[in-house]
């Protein structure tokens, strides 16, 4: 991303989009088509304006009209950030999903803010996050599908629960002092123990990144 004053930043995105099968495939085509046309275009010079660019860009594809015309209400939440490598500052803007920073076993929330990438009520702009990280810092990029994860079913007796945010952040805390690598060992395996026989709830994506 080149922002304003001339600087060329590398970014990283998670979107998590509605619907399943075909309309969610489609989707999922739209945004990574908008999402590097977004680089290009000299009107984007920030993750907010880039999901800006992203949602009318789909608003206009899917012909969205107000929320009593509207058929089509795709949308996906989505998570624009970069990192700037001279002062190690994070640059991000949340749509519906939130970034969660793990400093010294505590753990820090960029929130999300409630609107999310293509079909939505609210039509607040949306707002850019700065945070200053600091060495050995975790970065977190995910889509629900981990925390919404059913399971932990023991015996016969007991009903399925959700893995729920709570647990997730808490095992992001646990893992935080690892390598990237040892950590995305232990998710899978934390997520395969609480899956057990149940079926995969949702698509899951999970991005760690650790500031060297």
């Amino acid at each position: 991303m080149k922002t304003n004053d001339g600087k060329i930043l590398k970014g990283i995105s998670v979107g998590d989009c509605t619907g399943h099968g075909v309309p969610g495939a489609f989707m999922s085509i739209l945004l990574l088509a908008y999402i590097k046309q977004s680089l290009t275009e000299r009107d984007v010079n920030s993750p907010a304006e880039a999901l800006e660019f992203i949602s009318q860009k789909i608003q206009k594809v899917l012909e969205y009209k107000t929320e009593q015309e509207s058929e089509v209400k795709d949308s996906a939440d989505m998570v624009f950030a970069v990192i700037n490598p001279e002062n190690n500052v994070l640059w991000c803007a949340c749509a519906n999903n939130p970034i969660y920073i793990v400093r010294k076993k505590q753990l820090i929330e960029i929130p999300a803010q409630k609107r999310t990438v293509g079909y939505c009520n609210n039509t607040e702009p949306f707002i850019n996050h700065t945070f200053q990280l600091e060495k050995d810092d975790n970065i977190y990029l995910f889509s629900d599908g981990y925390a919404d994860q059913f399971g932990g079913v023991k015996n016969n007796e007991q009903k399925e629960k959700k893995f729920t945010k709570k647990r997730f952040k808490d095992l992001l805390i646990e893992i935080s002092e690892m390598p990237i690598t040892e950590q995305k060992k232990i998710l899978l395996e934390k997520h395969l123990d609480w899956r057990g026989n149940s079926e995969q709830t949702d698509d899951i994506c999970i991005v760690g990144i650790k500031i060297s």
